[in-house]
């Protein structure tokens, strides 16, 4: 028969366990859809917890189950109740701990949501949004992930593009050389300064890889000129430029006073 989460201590099992009080548990994968689904919120966070448990106890059962029981499980990370939405959240976070081939396939998934939950009123949920956004980037950095990412640095929220390529900087220090050149190839032209100037930064740290003519040619011909522009453009050029416009604007402030 199976187990009830609900049938343990009730009082424990709803409060919020951290990831080094997580207990081993025995799995029983044919329960918890069901369990997911219950109309009873205790029943579903509990489930949750349980879950948690799989994950950090079973991880080859967790990432069989999990493509099956990700659009519950995000489902519930949406929950008005709080209780609900932060456990769910915890979930996300902690199935990209331990590095497993199998997160890269959900890792996708779930850019788009945990983007939108960075900017939410709710303080928790922009923390543990954020902390699963950490975490997925660190271990699944991969070209999917880095093209949701990038097109997020386009969305008309000014705060969800400095977030989206806020992760992207995080996914590049463990994505593969020709990845991060396509992605911040995409983003030279970016109307956002902290993005054009991450981009660019990104792009000229590239010039080193042995294999960064290829990944140049490989561009089409308005990518490559923007590309050229950049890595042939002389810093203190525009840096002149800036000081002799902040001082052209002084005189015709000082004058305009006067």
């Amino acid at each position: 028969m199976a187990r009830d989460p609900l049938s343990q201590d009730t009082s424990s099992e709803l409060t919020y366990t951290p990831y080094e009080g997580l207990e081993p548990v025995q799995p029983e994968p044919s329960t918890y859809e069901g369990l997911l689904k219950s109309l009873d919120w205790k029943i579903q966070f509990c489930t949750l917890t349980v879950l948690r448990q799989v994950c950090k106890y079973h991880s080859e059962v967790y990432f069989q189950l999990i493509p099956g029981l990700l659009p519950l499980v995000i489902g519930l990370s949406d929950s008005i109740r709080s209780n609900l939405s932060k456990n769910a959240l915890l979930l996300l976070t902690e199935m990209f701990i331990q590095p497993h081939p199998a997160q890269v396939l959900v890792a996708e998934t779930l850019v788009p949501g945990l983007l939108q939950k960075t900017i939410s009123e709710k303080a928790f949920i922009k923390q543990e949004a954020a902390a699963a956004l950490q975490s997925l980037c660190r271990v699944a950095g991969n070209s999917a992930v880095l093209q949701q990412l990038g097109l997020f640095c386009w969305h008309k929220s000014g705060p969800i593009c400095d977030n989206a390529f806020l992760y992207l900087k995080i996914a590049y220090e463990t994505a593969n050389a020709e990845d991060v050149f396509r992605s911040v190839a995409g983003l030279l032209n970016s109307k956002r300064k902290k993005i054009e100037a991450g981009a660019i930064s990104t792009l000229k740290s590239l010039q080193t890889h042995p294999q960064f003519p290829t990944f140049l040619s490989s561009l089409d011909p308005l990518a490559r000129a923007k590309a050229d522009r950049v890595l042939l453009a002389r810093p203190c050029a525009s840096q002149g430029k800036d000081i002799k416009a902040f001082i052209e604007e002084r005189k015709k402030a000082l004058q305009e006073n006067n």
